[in-house]
């Protein structure tokens, strides 16, 4: 089995960054939220699939709103959550080629990997 994930693993060329929103007890003893930092959720080597194109908007020329999902694959071992933002680099080689934000879908796991969907919602200004 230890074989097979280090060959799942040569799979995951592109990187994965996941901000998360931790409670945190503040000084005058109210609670509110700040992004955790762990090192563990930066970098993560996941694979990038387009499920769902973003099409060009061809009824208005001023906004164009992106909608697109995407299936990221990613080892079991990482921490995901429903609603968690993803920030995913999609790499060529060395070569960064192109990034996605969006929302984390419910995670479904397999016995060497899990599925995302990042579902990513913007409005882009012509």
């Amino acid at each position: 089995m230890a074989y097979l994930d280090k060959y799942v693993n040569m799979m995951y060329r592109d990187k994965l960054s996941i901000i998360r929103y931790v409670p945190v007890e503040n000084n005058d003893g109210t609670t509110g939220q700040e992004q955790d930092k762990s090192s563990e959720l930066s970098g993560v080597p996941c694979h990038i699939s387009i499920l769902k194109a973003d099409e060009a908007n061809t009824v208005s020329t001023d906004v164009d709103d992106v909608s697109a999902r995407f299936k990221i694959f990613t080892s079991p071992s990482v921490e995901i959550h429903k609603g968690d933002m993803l920030e995913a680099d999609k790499y060529l080689g060395e070569v960064k080629v192109q990034s996605y934000k969006g929302k984390a879908s419910d995670p479904v796991f397999y016995d060497l990997s899990q599925e995302i969907i990042l579902l990513e919602k913007r409005v882009k200004k012509c």
